[in-house]
């Protein structure tokens, strides 16, 4: 009689393994794009998170929304960010890209919507989106996989007359969750350079141009080169900056140094089996099944056995020569 100890322990590692091996981790991308601003409105933004999210899309992200959202009030972007975070798969590749106004003070940084009605500093909370928030919202519902945050906010705070101390643009988080990206289009207090009427900012400009041109860099190589291109172009007036805790490689593409592109944009863990690309699906329960189902055969089959019915019979071992 075949123990059936090994064998259980076999069909429960099949349990386990199969719906880990041989799937591509999901590319998943939220797009905004904020212009029309009271009381005036600015070119970029909206130009800026349609060319970003068609280049996105050509890279294999599956858009939220189908297509890039313009032009959201606070509430709006609220609910488009907790969609999009609810809506991930585990272990996925996220971007979430912003285009628009932002502002910063030693708290936070905070992105702008249309119609926000922001009179004072105290309504900042409540009338904005908090960047902290944003990453914490991401990391919640994808904790094991990839955040991609790309923000291109550093236009001149409109509002900076009623806001003394108030900085434009963003400033980094500096403490940043593990597995998670944050790209700025400059430091403190850098301004866009040029008028509002441009049709792209140097930053999206810049990334998109690496992007196409380059894809199979590391997002971190990737935005450096953003950050001396964007330098260059703009006299020093405007220097794109990053912080992030990625661990290996990190692409929006394949990676050209790495041969499997789904474990490249996997984090690496303590334990080394969360390092296996995971991705649910419904075929996951059909393997479960089966395996389930051959585990219920095996066992009537045994019990069989042990009552002198009729064996199934099972080789395990090769055929003495």
């Amino acid at each position: 009689m075949i123990s059936r100890l090994p064998l259980t322990l076999l069909f429960a590692v099949l349990l386990y393994v199969l719906p880990l091996v041989g799937h591509a981790v999901e590319r998943h991308a939220l797009v905004i794009g904020n212009s029309e601003y009271a009381p005036f409105s600015l070119e970029a933004p909206t130009n800026d998170a349609k060319d970003m999210a068609v280049q996105l899309q050509s890279m294999g992200y599956k858009l939220f929304a189908n297509g890039p959202l313009i032009d959201l009030d606070r509430l709006s972007i609220e609910r488009a960010i907790d969609e999009f975070a609810q809506s991930l798969p585990l272990g996925a590749n996220a971007v979430f890209y912003f285009a628009g106004h932002g502002m910063a003070n030693d708290r936070d940084s905070y992105l702008l919507p249309i119609n926000s009605g922001l009179e004072f500093q105290s309504e900042l909370r409540v009338r904005t989106i908090g960047l902290r928030s944003i990453v914490d919202t991401l990391k919640t519902y994808n904790p094991e996989g990839t955040n991609v945050l790309l923000l291109d906010a550093n236009r001149n705070n409109p509002l900076s007359k009623n806001f003394l101390g108030i900085k434009n643009g963003l400033q980094p988080l500096k403490d940043v969750p593990e597995g998670v990206f944050v790209g700025y289009s400059s430091i403190n207090d850098q301004q866009k350079t040029g008028d509002v009427t441009l049709q792209h900012n140097a930053y999206t400009r810049q990334l998109l141009d690496i992007m196409a041109t380059q894809p199979g860099l590391s997002i971190k190589t990737m935005h450096a080169l953003v950050a001396e291109n964007v330098s260059l172009e703009t006299n020093g007036a405007q220097i794109p900056v990053s912080e992030d805790r990625i661990y290996g490689s990190l692409c929006f593409d394949t990676c050209a140094s790495l041969s499997n592109p789904a474990i490249q944009s996997t984090p690496l863990l303590k334990n080394p089996l969360a390092n296996i690309v995971v991705k649910p699906t419904r075929n996951y329960w059909k393997i479960a099944g089966g395996v389930i189902l051959g585990m219920v055969v095996f066992a009537v089959a045994s019990d069989n056995d042990d009552t002198g019915n009729a064996p199934i019979a099972v080789s395990l071992t090769a055929p003495e020569q």
